[in-house]
């Protein structure tokens, strides 16, 4: 999974530090994982959008 995310972000234009991947694997996952159960869920007319946020850190 995290050679796809690599190839993803490098398509974008995106860097990232090879420290961030696992994080990165961690919350791609969890995506996945809620994205099988609103699969499952019977939303019928529902309209719900998930947006993730980046934590600023200081360093």
């Amino acid at each position: 999974m995290e050679q796809m995310i690599r190839t993803v972000l490098q398509a974008k234009g995106v860097q990232a530090p090879d420290e961030d991947y696992s994080v990165l694997v961690t919350q791609w996952q969890s995506i996945l994982s809620l994205q099988q159960q609103a699969s499952k869920a019977q939303l019928k007319a529902f309209d719900i959008a998930l947006c993730h946020r980046v934590k600023e850190t200081t360093k």
